[in-house]
């Protein structure tokens, strides 16, 4: 199915911010945001730090608005990403930027 919903968990710590072309929204937890996932990339922002342990934790829904699964980043060292009930728990493909602010990509069939 088509994620056509996304929603920032209230277990997010370290999400500070999300891309709706043109424009960066706040974060709001535990709501519902209509996100075309299959037209757009999901970008997010965050300060998190390798280390931290923070984690942003995105759920995904199809209009229905039925849970889809979630994509979880965790700022562990290394850190790791996970797509439920696609992955267990991977190391990022690439090394993060040492800058403190960095944009994560979600890409339908690839990350960062």
């Amino acid at each position: 199915q088509d994620v056509e919903l996304i929603q920032f968990s209230a277990w997010d710590s370290a999400s500070d911010g999300y891309r709706q072309k043109p424009d960066w929204k706040d974060i709001y937890h535990d709501v519902l945001i209509d996100y075309d996932l299959e037209m757009h990339p999901l970008q997010i922002k965050t300060d998190s730090a390798v280390g931290s342990e923070e984690n942003v934790l995105v759920f995904l829904y199809p209009a229905s608005a039925v849970y889809l699964g979630n994509i979880r980043l965790t700022f562990s060292d290394p850190p790791q990403y996970y797509i439920q009930y696609c992955t267990s728990y991977n190391p990022f493909p690439v090394t993060l930027p040492v800058e403190q602010d960095k944009v994560m990509d979600h890409h339908k069939d690839s990350y960062y």
